[in-house]
């Protein structure tokens, strides 16, 4: 047997319905369908789909049973996974004195973090410091 709430009735139509039928039908209506599409359907704004009929008439808040609707032939697209913090600290290879190295994708409030540190290991009173540092911004395009 064919779902009944595979194609989205008019408006006038669902309107007739008893209160119970509607919130039924409201129900399965978001199980199959986007509620974009059931507002465009319906020809209703957000504030009226949302507030007024979902919300204040029916009061269903919220819907976690639904999935999203998706094409047939289009693939799941996978995110990509997040590249993890690398920090690479060299032993020095000088007699004396220090060499810190640290390399990576860093947030604005990490890489300032990790600078405060550095300062923090070279607040010595008189001494001098060889220093290359190079920031680039990543860009996404």
């Amino acid at each position: 047997m064919a779902n009944i709430f595979q194609e989205i009735a008019p408006y006038n139509e669902f309107r007739a319905l008893s209160p119970d039928e509607q919130k039924k039908a409201l129900i399965e209506y978001r199980k199959l369908h986007t509620n974009k599409d059931i507002m465009k359907a319906w020809g209703l704004s957000q504030y009226e789909f949302h507030t007024k009929l979902l919300k204040n008439e029916f009061g269903l808040v919220g819907n976690k049973k639904r999935v999203t609707k998706r094409k047939a032939e289009e693939p799941k697209k996978e995110t990509p996974k997040p590249v993890p913090e690398k920090v690479v600290v060299q032993e020095p290879e000088i007699e004396e004195g220090i060499e810190y190295k640290f390399k990576g994708t860093f947030s604005s409030g990490k890489l300032q973090q990790r600078l405060e540190k550095l300062s923090l290991i070279t607040d010595e009173e008189g001494a001098e410091y060889e220093v290359f540092i190079q920031i680039k911004e990543k860009v996404n395009q």
